[in-house]
């Protein structure tokens, strides 16, 4: 399976080797059943095409993420 998690603000689609397989909310997590083991080319784009993120190449069963670890805004200090 993949597990899919979107941290952007906006609906994104995870495509495994191009083909659309789920679409999933702004700040959403999903565990997508039925990729059997193996590798795969994962990537994401946004409901427009606007936005297209390179694919990756993983082996299933994986955790893929789109977009940044939110940030409370808190000051980082070295």
């Amino acid at each position: 399976g993949l597990q899919a998690v979107n941290r952007t603000d906006s609906v994104r689609y995870v495509l495994i080797d191009g083909v659309p397989v789920a679409w999933l909310p702004p700040q959403s997590e999903q565990f997508l059943i039925g990729p059997i083991a193996g590798r795969y080319n994962i990537s994401w784009r946004d409901f427009l095409g606007a936005t297209v993120d390179p694919p990756k190449s993983l082996t299933l069963p994986a955790r893929v993420v789109a977009g940044e670890a939110p940030d409370a805004g808190a000051e980082r200090r070295p």
